[in-house]
């Protein structure tokens, strides 16, 4: 009855008529009540799940979707071996089933099977290996943290910052390897003195000798009494011919 009277449905159009000269002056922003939703990947708003998991078998993939869906299978089991996530395994889907991932980033890209520890990626996402890599971190991250829908969490951005840093370490030395010795040595010689880089940089048995050998005088080169000798007979020679 109190909402029929005529007192509050006065109060209630003066709060409608507050409400909106407030938002009109900008003192209250209309869309206050979604500042808490949290941010989703651009990507992966532009999807749906489909209500339904289809795993997608890997012989089905192009070639370049085969490449980046094996860089995530070395990403997981590198990031597993240095014991920073958990060992799992990773399939691609045709469609997801629907989830309670309400505050994920990726929440429309992936969808986890806890009974048997695999982790499902949307194909579409294969076409970029720099999205596709970072989604499988920050789903392992989740994983680690036992939690797939917080990504606010300091317990989770802890653990993702953590994954990251692995992962961008592992880089940097498959870089430093593949480069070779001359980029070592391109980067490092304003550090440090040649003979510190060449012995650091060669490391192995063969290299070892090579240093070795190298700072050893040569035998190419004749002591004083060898010269000497050699003379000797070379004026015997001369006083004596044949």
């Amino acid at each position: 009855m109190l909402e029929l009277s005529p007192v509050f449905q006065l109060l209630k159009r003066m709060e409608l008529q507050l409400r909106d000269w407030a938002c009109g002056t900008g003192l209250l922003n209309r869309e206050l009540p979604d500042r808490d939703q949290s941010f989703i990947d651009v990507l992966d708003a532009q999807w749906e799940c489909e209500g339904e998991l289809i795993p997608l078998d890997p012989s089905v993939l192009n070639s370049r979707e085969l490449l980046v869906y094996r860089h995530g299978l070395f990403l997981v089991h590198t990031l597993h071996d240095l014991k920073l996530t958990p060992s799992i395994s990773l399939q691609i889907a045709a469609s997801l089933p629907n989830n309670s991932y309400l505050n994920n980033a990726f929440r429309n890209s992936f969808f986890f099977q806890e009974e048997e520890e695999t982790l499902f990626v949307r194909r579409q996402r294969l076409k970029s290996v720099g999205g596709f890599s970072l989604l499988l971190l920050h789903c392992l991250s989740h994983i680690r943290f036992n939690d797939m829908s917080s990504d606010s969490s300091p317990v989770f951005q802890r653990l993702f910052f953590k994954v990251l840093q692995g992962c961008l370490g592992e880089l940097y030395q498959a870089r430093l390897t593949s480069s070779g010795q001359e980029h070592s040595w391109s980067v490092l010689q304003d550090q440090e003195t040649p003979s510190e880089v060449l012995k650091r940089s060669l490391s192995d048995s063969h290299a070892a000798s090579l240093l070795c050998r190298s700072q050893t005088p040569s035998r190419g080169l004749l002591s004083e009494d060898e010269v000497g000798e050699l003379q000797r007979k070379h004026r015997d020679q001369s006083a004596h011919p044949s």
